[in-house]
């Protein structure tokens, strides 16, 4: 996070604190782990440390991992859909760290190769945390509840001091992003945690404010990618369900905070509505560039150094030398031609596995494993949002993924879900 603040004495309590804290869930309580991650994750108190970053998940992944361990928890997966995440990860990591030899910049590239390598972490400690555990995906459902609420009540200050926004016919226009510090990026975690919660809160007015909390502030991310993923992966999640009142209750909950949310900003402009229906380019007042721009130097690079890239994290660097315009710095706004431009080839095939093999074995336990099959329709959702947008080069997105992924690989399993309920019931 650039701009962030170098480690002090307070921050250095705090992380201990955590990691202690969290270790010692780890041992007596494993299931709470993934609780603590993914209430911490859009926190992140982030703290530079020489070249390198502290947050608020870090500190509580080490101790997580420290009190798994204490506890006897970690292990080599026998489960397919465990085995086969933490393989691919392992070519992912692998391939993020070939492309550090050649590229220009090599301190982005081993920042790259160590955020993948975490990622495999966070996904291996929340598979160990959930496996074993016959609550593990209700605790985790009402942490991603709590959450959403946290995140969203806290996103509707962007409305005093704006992050993001637009210029619709010429009238500049908030967009909500929070902590996540995008509007992308908060619409995409809203399109995991969202539908986690709803698979497994049972009490429904707990489900319908979880709903409309999130819904509206989805809307109000005015991210027409995020709004989608959000869309499809809650269909996931009212399917799993079944058809009963408490789940129409909440699907027209839904509806509702959709609707208000992009009638909110329909007052400020008419063409508000129009832009997230449209599939045109918006011009963002953020500076950061159009897709266009963006996506033509992606490709460039890309026949250029087609099999190992400009490397890994360098995108952005060397964008001056393949036509943007100057003062434009950022990611390519599409998860694979960032691969493609970083890695080449050697980076892109490990990066489509990594996004697609794990939600595909999710859906294969079926909706008898209700997370397993939601976080499968919510993995892909994800996956499709990549193309137009990479979320996931975003640690706060792409952490609360592989968690979820690793507590739905732990019910996938067998051992940590819930079983779905029988339609009609309540």
């Amino acid at each position: 996070m650039i701009g962030a603040p170098p480690l002090d004495a307070v921050a250095t309590a705090w992380f201990v604190l955590l990691a202690l804290a969290t270790a010692l869930l780890g041992w007596r309580r494993p299931a709470g782990v993934p609780c603590v991650l993914v209430l911490v994750d859009p926190f992140a108190l982030t703290r530079y440390v020489g070249h390198t970053t502290l947050t608020s998940f870090k500190a509580a992944l080490v101790g997580g991992l420290v009190g798994l361990l204490a506890h006897g928890a970690l292990r080599w997966p026998r489960e397919r859909t465990a085995r086969a995440t933490l393989l691919v990860l392992l070519v992912l990591v692998a391939a993020t760290a070939a492309t550090i030899p050649h590229a220009a910049l090599r301190a982005p590239a081993v920042r790259e190769t160590l955020k993948a390598f975490e990622y495999l972490v966070v996904f291996a400690v929340a598979w160990a945390a959930a496996r074993g555990s016959a609550d593990a995906s209700r605790l985790f459902g009402l942490a991603c509840g709590a959450a959403v609420v946290l995140v969203g009540v806290d996103a509707l200050r962007d409305y005093l001091h704006p992050q993001s926004g637009l210029y619709v016919r010429n009238v500049p226009i908030v967009r909500l992003a929070g902590h996540l510090e995008g509007p992308n990026q908060l619409a995409a975690w809203l399109g995991l945690a969202l539908p986690a919660a709803i698979a497994e809160i049972a009490a429904w007015p707990l489900m319908v404010a979880v709903l409309i909390v999130g819904g509206v502030v989805c809307a109000l991310t005015l991210s027409r990618g995020g709004i989608a993923q959000t869309a499809i992966a809650l269909g996931g999640a009212v399917w799993s369900r079944g058809a009963n009142r408490r789940v129409t209750v909440a699907v027209a909950s839904l509806a509702v905070a959709l609707a208000l949310g992009t009638l909110a900003f329909s007052t400020h402009t008419k063409g508000t509505i129009t832009h997230v229906g449209s599939l045109r380019g918006s011009v963002d007042y953020g500076g950061t560039g159009t897709r266009a721009i963006l996506w033509r130097a992606a490709v460039a690079m890309a026949r250029a150094h087609p099999l190992l890239g400009v490397g890994a994290g360098n995108f952005e660097l060397e964008l001056p030398d393949y036509g943007a315009p100057p003062g434009v710095r950022t990611q390519a706004n599409s998860l694979y031609l960032e691969a493609a431009a970083d890695g080449g080839l050697v980076l892109l095939i490990p990066t489509l596995l990594a996004a697609l093999l794990p939600p595909v074995l999710l859906l294969r336990a079926g909706t008898a494993r209700r997370l397993a099959f939601v976080a499968g329709v919510a993995g892909l959702a994800l996956a499709a949002h990549g193309v137009i947008d990479d979320v996931t080069f975003y640690t706060k997105v792409g952490q609360l993924w592989w968690v979820l992924a690793g507590v739905a690989a732990a019910s996938a399993g067998g051992s940590s879900s819930s079983p779905s309920e029988t339609p009609g019931t309540k």
